[in-house]
């Protein structure tokens, strides 16, 4: 037992020198430092277990490695979606995990060439699993968009199906609905805009949130924060195109005959106060949960769900108030800046919060 603590003491000793040690010379004066206080530093002792403790510390590496290349293999090669198994994708998770610890353990020390040839096979290794969850993560994302329908939600968490435009019900419909007793749910204008649209189901995001806690995690945050915008930005623009927002140019908007003009500016008003007041807190709650404990990704990826929706709003406000200004629009152009002028409010929120 004493020699099993002895040489226990003579290891930490080695360490400490490498660790302080810049280079080769500076970690030979501290072992020699070690020496003169304690005889059982002696250098003949301490250049004994040198060479055997960095072969077997190698070993233990290598092992270690081939047994994460073997999980990480298996699940990179799969047919199906990892995450299609709940027990799968936890086994993928603890694999990364285990990868991460090792790299990070090991890194300190891979100026040593066996070392560095090890923790070079790791980065490979890490680079093959980032790329598969990067498929996975888009794949989720694109498969929850899919199956889970709009769920705006007020206060009280109650399920609402308002339609986000405010036509009125034309007078044929009305009349078949008071003749008939049975009652058909008919779509109502949109008048509360103090809802939450759930746009991904809850299991979802919680494993996304896993995904993106692993990809950041390894250094592949950028990766991560671009598949998230692109599937988020996608579903964005087609809301605001079901809002019957058009793309149009300046020029486009400038163009336009008055009475087709009125009827765009009347659209912009309702999808303006939908997006800012709905859409876009919704958007800014889900990356809020899908990165969370990661701001900094969650502000990066928010912006760029949201960068072109912002910039199609802001260009035809921006069309309207250099356009003409001849009185029969200046009422219209009056609601535009009063739209402006409400909904800065909210966009200092989602932009702040």
């Amino acid at each position: 037992m004493a020699e099993n603590g002895e040489e226990k003491l003579l290891a930490v000793a080695r360490h400490i020198a490498k660790t302080l040690g810049h280079n080769e010379s500076m970690a030979d004066d501290i072992l020699q430092i070690f020496s003169n206080f304690d005889g059982r530093f002696s250098r003949e002792k301490l250049a004994e277990g040198q060479a055997g403790e960095d072969g077997s510390g190698v070993a233990v590496l290598e092992r270690a490695l081939n047994s994460i290349d073997v999980q990480i293999s298996r699940f990179v090669a799969a047919d199906q979606p990892i995450w299609a198994d709940p027990s799968d994708s936890a086994a993928f998770l603890d694999t990364i995990d285990e990868l991460v610890a090792i790299i990070r353990e090991w890194s300190p020390m891979a100026s040593e060439k066996p070392i560095g040839v090890c923790l070079a096979r790791a980065d490979d290794m890490m680079q093959q699993a980032m790329f598969r969850i990067e498929e996975e993560f888009r794949s989720l994302m694109e498969r929850g968009a899919e199956s889970f329908g709009l769920n705006p939600q007020g206060d009280a968490g109650a399920t609402m199906n308002h339609r986000f435009d405010s036509e009125e019900e034309d007078d044929d419909d009305r009349d078949f609905h008071n003749g008939d007793d049975v009652q058909i749910p008919v779509a109502q204008p949109l008048t509360d805009y103090d809802l939450i649209i759930d746009a991904l189901p809850s299991a979802t995001i919680n494993d996304l949130h896993e995904m993106a806690k692993r990809m950041l995690g390894a250094g592949f945050g950028k990766s991560c924060s671009h598949v998230y915008s692109a599937c988020r930005r996608e579903f964005l623009e087609e809301s605001m195109s079901r809002l019957g927002l058009q793309k149009l140019s300046i020029e486009e908007v400038h163009k336009m005959p008055w009475q087709e003009l009125e009827d765009e500016i009347d659209r912009w008003i309702k999808a303006a106060n939908v997006a800012l007041r709905i859409l876009f807190p919704s958007e800014r709650r889900l990356c809020d949960r899908v990165f969370f404990g990661f701001s900094s990704a969650a502000d990066l990826s928010f912006m760029e769900v949201c960068r072109g929706s912002t910039i199609q709003l802001l260009n035809f406000a921006d069309a309207i108030a250099i356009g003409s200004r001849s009185p029969e629009r200046l009422f219209k152009v009056l609601d535009v800046f009063e739209t402006m002028r409400d909904l800065m409010p909210e966009f200092e929120s989602v932009s702040d919060s």
